[in-house]
C-alpha cells in the first residue's frame, strides 16, 4: 500500500516537472519570439523611418492660400524706407534678424545669413547645424557680380572603400562639417564690418540657455524621432538613448517636448559662445582646439573615423556661380545657380530646355494645360538625366571648381543635348518616351535628403540664397551631450562602389562615389534671377532631398513663364520626377483634379503617385510693378516671409 501511494506520488511529481518543463520551454521560445519580433520591428523603423518625412505634420498644399502669409514691400506706400527681406523656415529666427538690424544699423546679407543660419541649426536641428554643410550663391548689386560657395560636408581622410561601408546611422555616417566654415567665410568676405561674429552668435546663445518655445513642427518632428531613437537604442548597445535626454519633458517614461513646451539646449550654447570667444578657425578647425578634440574623440568612440586632419584640413571652396541669359523673350535676365557638388547644372539644363522649346519659346502658359504640364515634366525627366553625370569634380588638388569635365559641359553648354529634348517636348503626340536609357542616363540616381533654405535681400539690393542641412532628420542620430552638437550622415549620400545593376543595368555613379576628401553630390541648387537692369527679381531655394531641383525649376517656371505671383507659386501643388524611378510624383490628386490626372496617365503615359508636400520653398520677388514679395511656404513646413523696414 505504501509502496503504491510512493508510485502514485512520483507519477504526479513527474507529470508536475514535465508541465513546468513544457511551460518553461514554451515561454522561453515564446520569448525568443516576442524579442526577435521586437527586434525585427525596431530594424525596420531604422530602415524605413529614419528619413526626411514629417509624419504626424500635415503638409498639404493649397489653392487658396491666406494672404496673411504674403509679406508686401510698396516702394510708394514706404517712401523713405528700404525693405530687408528674409524668407525662412522659422519667423523666431526672422525676428532675430530685427533685432540684429535695429541694434547694430548697416548689417547686412551677410551679417543676417549667418544669425538665420545658427538660429535654426538651434531650433530645427533635426534640419541643419553647425555640424552639417551646404552652398550659398550670392550677388553683389553695387559691383553687379554673382559669387558661390561651397562648404558642403567632405569624406573622411581615411576613407576606404574596400572596408568602410556607407551607412545612414553611427559614426561611420558622419562626414567632416563645413556649415562654420562657411559662414566664418561670408562674414570675412562679404559681412558689413558693422558686427563682429560673436555678436551674431550671442542671441542664439542666449536662445539656448534661456530656452525656446517647442514650435508645431519640431513637435511633430520629435513625436517621430522618439520610436527611431528607441528603435536605434533597443538595436545597438553601444547607442546612449540619455545623450538625447534634452528633447523629452519625461525621459524615464520616453515623453517627448510637444508644441508648447520648451527646450534647452545648454551645452550647445556653450559651443557657440567658445567658438564666438576663439573664432571660428581656432574654434572648430584647428587640431589644437579642445573642441575639436572633443568632437573627435566622440565620433571615433561611435566607430567613426573622422580625425583632427580632417577638421583643420577642411576649405570652403569658391567658385563662379552658373550664369545662364534667358534671351530677348525675357528682356536679358540672368539665372544664377550654384555650381560645384550641388545640382545647379541640372537646373540650368532644365531652364534652358524649357526656353529653347517649350511653349514654342514663348513667355505663355498656365499651370496644369495639358501641353505646359507635359513639356514641364519631360524637362524634369531630361532634368533627372543630366544630373546623373555630376559628382564632385574639383576633390582633388589637380583639379578646380570653375573647369567643367566634358561630361557636364556637354549637357550644360551643348545645343544637342537641349535639341534631343525639345524633340520630345514637341512631339503632337505629348507621349513619354517608354525607355528610361532614351533620355541617356549614365548611372543610378544617388537619393539625396533632408536640408533647409533660406532666402535674403538685404535693403542695399544684394541677395544671397542659402541652403544648407545635416542630410536626414537627426542626421546621423548621434547628440554628443559634452557639446551639444548632432553631427550630419552626409555619407549616406555617397553612390556605393559595390551596388548591383537596377532594372535599367546602369550602375551606381562612379562620379559620385566616396574618395578622401570629397563631397558628396547634393540635389541643392540656391538660385538668384536678376533682372535687366542688374537689380534682384528672385532669390528662390528649397529642402526636400531629391526633389529640391525640380521644386525650384517649377517654382522659376511659374514665375518667369506663366507670371504667376509668389503666393500661388509655392503654395500651388507640384509635380516631381527624377526619371528613375519612372514614377511621377503629385502633391495632390483632389487638387490637380481628375481630368489632368487623367490625361497624365492615359494621353501622356505616366505612371503616378499622390506623395505628401516633402520639398519646401522660401523665396522672394520683385514683380513687374517694382513691390518686393516675400512667402515661406506655410503650407509644407510652417516657414514665414518677413520684410524688415530699413
Amino acid at each position: 500500500m505504501m509502496l503504491s501511494k510512493l508510485s502514485i506520488l512520483k507519477g504526479l511529481q513527474i507529470i508536475f516537472i514535465s508541465l513546468l518543463a513544457v511551460k518553461l520551454t514554451t515561454t522561453y521560445y515564446s520569448n525568443i519570439s516576442l524579442n526577435n519580433a521586437i527586434r525585427n520591428t525596431s530594424l525596420k523603423i531604422l530602415k524605413d523611418d529614419h528619413n526626411i518625412d514629417i509624419d504626424p505634420l500635415d503638409r498639404s498644399p493649397t489653392l487658396t492660400p491666406s494672404k496673411s502669409k504674403l509679406a508686401i514691400f510698396n516702394p510708394h506706400k514706404n517712401q523713405g524706407k528700404k525693405p530687408f527681406v528674409i524668407a525662412s523656415d522659422l519667423k523666431t529666427c526672422n525676428n532675430i534678424v530685427k533685432d540684429m538690424i535695429e541694434e547694430y544699423p548697416g548689417v547686412n546679407y551677410a551679417d543676417a545669413s549667418i544669425s538665420i543660419g545658427l538660429c535654426l541649426g538651434m531650433i530645427n536641428f533635426f534640419n541643419s547645424g553647425v555640424g552639417g554643410g551646404g552652398f550659398a550663391t550670392l550677388y553683389d548689386y553695387e559691383s553687379k557680380q554673382s559669387k558661390f560657395y561651397d562648404f558642403r560636408e567632405a569624406a573622411p581622410s581615411k576613407w576606404n572603400n574596400d572596408i568602410h561601408n556607407l551607412t545612414k546611422i553611427g559614426g561611420l555616417s558622419i562626414a567632416t562639417p563645413g556649415e562654420l566654415k562657411g559662414f566664418a567665410t561670408l562674414f570675412e568676405t562679404h559681412g558689413s564690418g558693422k558686427i563682429t561674429f560673436k555678436q551674431i552668435i550671442n542671441p542664439i546663445v542666449k536662445l539656448g540657455r534661456e530656452g525656446f518655445v517647442v514650435e508645431e513642427v519640431l513637435g511633430a518632428t520629435l513625436e517621430k524621432y522618439v520610436d527611431i531613437l528607441e528603435a536605434l537604442n533597443m538595436e545597438n548597445p553601444d547607442f546612449n538613448i540619455k545623450n538625447w535626454e534634452f528633447i523629452y519633458s519625461d525621459f524615464e517614461n520616453r515623453k517627448p517636448l510637444k508644441k508648447g513646451d520648451t527646450m534647452y539646449r545648454k551645452a550647445f550654447a556653450d559651443t557657440l559662445e567658445y567658438i564666438g570667444d576663439h573664432g571660428v578657425d581656432e574654434a572648430f578647425y584647428s587640431r589644437d582646439s579642445p573642441l575639436v578634440q572633443k568632437m573627435v574623440r566622440f565620433i571615433q568612440k561611435n566607430d567613426g573615423i573622422l580625425d583632427l586632419e580632417d577638421f583643420e584640413k577642411y576649405e570652403v571652396v569658391r567658385g563662379d556661380a552658373l550664369e545662364y541669359n534667358l534671351g530677348d523673350n525675357f528682356f536679358g535676365k540672368r539665372v544664377i545657380t550654384s555650381s560645384g557638388s550641388s545640382s545647379g547644372f541640372s537646373l540650368i539644363s532644365g531652364l534652358k530646355i524649357m526656353n529653347t522649346c517649350g511653349l514654342s519659346g514663348k513667355k505663355i502658359g498656365n499651370d496644369m494645360e495639358p501641353k505646359t504640364t507635359f513639356q514641364l515634366i519631360e524637362t524634369m525627366k531630361w532634368m533627372g538625366s543630366a544630373r546623373t553625370r555630376l559628382g564632385d569634380y574639383f576633390f582633388n588638388e589637380s583639379s578646380n571648381i570653375n573647369d567643367y569635365p566634358e561630361r557636364i559641359s556637354s549637357v550644360y553648354l551643348n545645343d544637342e543635348w537641349t535639341d534631343n529634348a525639345c524633340k520630345v517636348l514637341n512631339d503632337p503626340s505629348m507621349k513619354t518616351l517608354e525607355d528610361v536609357l532614351d533620355y541617356d542616363p549614365k548611372f543610378i540616381h544617388s537619393q539625396a535628403h533632408g536640408t533647409s533654405h533660406y532666402s535674403i535681400m538685404d535693403d542695399r539690393g544684394n541677395a544671397i540664397a542659402l541652403t544648407t542641412t545635416v542630410n536626414l532628420l537627426c542626421g546621423s542620430l548621434l547628440h554628443d551631450p559634452e557639446t551639444g552638437m548632432i553631427f550630419n550622415n552626409e555619407m549616406d549620400d555617397f553612390s556605393s562602389p559595390y551596388s548591383e545593376p537596377n532594372s535599367f543595368g546602369l550602375l551606381s555613379s562612379e562620379y559620385n562615389v566616396p574618395e578622401p576628401f570629397k563631397r558628396p553630390l547634393s540635389s541643392m541648387a540656391p538660385t538668384i534671377v536678376v533682372d535687366e537692369l542688374g537689380r534682384v527679381e528672385i532669390v528662390i531655394g528649397a529642402s526636400g532631398g531629391s526633389r529640391i531641383t525640380t521644386s525650384i525649376f517649377q517654382a522659376l517656371i511659374r514665375l518667369l513663364f506663366y507670371k504667376m505671383p509668389l503666393l500661388e507659386t509655392i503654395s500651388y501643388p507640384r509635380f516631381h520626377h527624377q526619371l528613375m524611378p519612372d514614377v511621377l510624383e503629385i502633391e495632390s490628386y483632389k487638387l490637380v483634379g481628375n481630368q489632368t490626372i487623367g490625361i497624365l496617365q492615359d494621353t501622356n503615359g505616366y505612371e503616378t503617385i499622390e506623395s505628401v508636400g516633402k520639398a519646401v520653398l522660401n523665396g522672394i520677388h520683385r514683380t513687374d510693378k517694382n513691390d518686393i514679395h516675400a512667402v515661406g511656404d506655410y503650407w509644407r513646413k510652417r516657414c514665414s516671409g518677413d520684410i524688415i523696414l530699413v
